[in-house]
């Protein structure tokens, strides 16, 4: 039983251990750090043996981890005993979410530590893991140290908040195979830059709704991002990827710059995290080349989340198509696909967007340059043009036996097929409105309008079918905008009822845009997801100005929304 907090110990008074802060540190404004009590190991989840823990299992013995429904969670918490015979407390987080309730079977082995209360001095305890993707055996040491075993209350909740609610949202599925819960939780109470990471992300998403959680996400990030600067400072070294395990130093501190990057928006809309991606790609680079062949898993799904961000970020700012070359050998895709959290199963299409997005921006920098430009554009940007446009076209979806599962039944292999479709179509869609030139390339007898409004609508058809209770929403922004905004009728038929049908047709695909965007925010929760209605609302404002100023046979010319996005300073990753 509890005898009373540190504190009230060192003190010497007698502690009334009131949860979750005893009343003597309250009185006094301390911060109360808690109480101590004995626990013992459980065998149940553990994956390796070790010479300094005691009760260990064999390396080679997989332990297949039971999971509790996504609002149970209750760390499970266990002692450890290492050589100089100190005790040590670890808290083992199992709150992996199966679906609906469901059990998840064959899940990896991973150790995901949360952590709990630890002595004063820092002890390095090497624990034997076993890699998620080959099954070998490799030592990750694991810190006791006391910021990172004694945190505060809201630490915990911060914690607890994460694996409950961020990262089902944070992953288009969420299972033991969820790459921010298992391998990035496993890293929460062995690596600062991540643990602060976690905590800056869980805070800056609980912002939206808790208003006085300003203060305490600042300090979260400014703990993160000063450990990595120091991370960065004391250097890396790669032989590290020698014992197999695939998360080394420069993949910590990869991991650490996609985190803090991503989630800059989270903080503040306006902040686009771009001076992170631009370290992110030489890290991963250097990542990439030392990383074991024998870990395919965890190379293609950072792969597939560096894509993603060069994708959401390629609409926001001005770059050329060499600063993404880097992804261009992972373009192809492969016989068997491991679900991403970020991509699905079209880790290629989002380099092929990166393409777009990258392209759509540099043709409007032209035609703010030079009006001549827009109607004779040089060669070499409508080469590129036609080259992603033929890699879209040709791009084909995998059979579901060609796919990994995802284990979580709120998610299933068709949701991620069809949000494949719906990217691919986007990117067409996105191209032959920066580009319409394009569209005159096929002998087909179809105006460019109507074939955009029709891309438009299977887009939005498509995203119609899936549930709300789809993990894919959190990927659905940006085809939601691109499709939105292709929502510009051009003018209307000379004959009256023809005219009232297109333009009701319009209105019901622009309401739905609205519900749908609307629907996106209440899932995700981010208030960047809002600025995404507001670029639209102002897009079909223009559009329909436009029209009614024109006459009818004029040339049509679609208004971009990275352009309107651009004037009204609505940047944003939305992702």
């Amino acid at each position: 039983m509890p005898d009373g907090c540190l504190r009230c110990k060192q003190r010497r008074i007698k502690c009334d251990e009131t949860l979750p802060a005893c009343n003597q540190c309250t009185r006094k404004r301390f911060e109360c750090p808690g109480y101590k009590r004995p626990l013992k190991w459980s065998s149940k989840y553990e994956v390796g043996k070790s010479d300094n823990i005691s009760t260990a299992t064999k390396p080679s013995e997989q332990v297949r981890q039971t999971t509790d429904p996504i609002q149970s969670l209750r760390p499970n918490l266990v002692e450890s005993t290492v050589s100089d015979g100190t005790t040590r407390f670890l808290s083992v987080q199992t709150d992996v979410q199966p679906p609906q309730n469901e059990t998840a079977a064959g899940s990896d082995p991973v150790l995901i530590f949360a952590a709990n209360s630890a002595p004063s001095n820092d002890i390095w305890t090497p624990l034997t893991l076993v890699c998620t993707d080959c099954g070998d055996p490799w030592t990750s040491t694991i810190l006791a140290q006391r910021t990172l075993s004694t945190p505060r209350h809201d630490d915990t909740a911060l914690l607890r908040h994460y694996f409950s609610t961020v990262c089902p949202v944070n992953s288009c599925f969420d299972s033991h195979k969820n790459f921010f819960r298992v391998e990035v939780g496993s890293l929460i109470s062995s690596r600062p830059l991540i643990h602060y990471c976690v905590l800056s992300m869980s805070a800056a998403h609980l912002t939206a709704r808790q208003r006085d959680m300003a203060t305490i996400t600042l300090q979260h990030r400014t703990n993160a991002l000063s450990c990595l600067k120091s991370r960065i400072a004391k250097g890396f070294m790669t032989h590290q990827t020698t014992n197999g395990s695939p998360l080394d130093d420069v993949a910590e501190i990869l991991l650490g710059s996609i985190l803090l990057g991503m989630t800059e928006g989270w903080h503040d809309p306006t902040q686009l995290g771009i001076i992170h991606l631009r370290g992110a790609r030489t890290l991963f680079q250097k990542w990439i080349t030392n990383v074991p062949e024998c870990c395919p898993r965890t190379r293609t799904i950072i792969t597939g989340i560096m894509s993603y961000w060069e994708a959401v970020a390629s609409f926001v700012h001005n770059q050329s198509l060499d600063s993404i070359s880097y992804l261009v050998p992972f373009s192809l895709e492969t016989r068997h696909i491991y679900v991403n959290p970020w991509t699905g199963i079209c880790t290629p299409l989002f380099i092929h967007l990166a393409h777009v997005g990258i392209l759509t921006r540099q043709r409007s920098l032209a035609r703010q340059m030079s009006a001549s430009l827009w109607g004779n554009i040089g060669p070499d940007m409508l080469e590129q043009a036609r080259a992603t446009e033929n890699a879209l076209r040709s791009y084909r979806i995998l059979s579901t036996d060609q796919i990994e599962d995802t284990v979580d039944s709120r998610t299933p292999i068709d949701h991620l097929q069809r949000v494949a479709r719906v990217y691919r179509l986007v990117g067409l869609l996105q191209l032959y409105m920066a580009f319409p030139e394009l569209h005159g390339d096929h002998s087909v007898d179809i105006s460019l309008e109507h074939s955009i409004m029709s891309m438009a609508t299977n887009v939005l058809t498509t995203i119609g079918v899936l549930p709300p209770t789809s993990g894919v929403y959190c990927l659905l922004t940006i085809p939601l905008i691109i499709a939105g905004s292709a929502l510009q009728l051009p003018c209307f038929s000379l004959e009256v009822p023809t005219s009232t049908l297109q333009q009701d047709a319009y209105l019901f695909w622009r309401n739905f845009v609205r519900e749908r965007i609307k629907t996106v925010q209440e899932i995700v929760g981010l208030v960047a997801i809002g600025r995404a209605q507001t670029i639209l609302d102002k897009v079909w404002l223009l559009a329909d100005m436009r029209r009614a100023a024109e006459e009818p046979g004029q040339n049509w010319e679609y208004i971009q929304w990275t352009e309107v996005m651009s004037s009204e300073k609505l940047e944003s990753i939305f992702g």
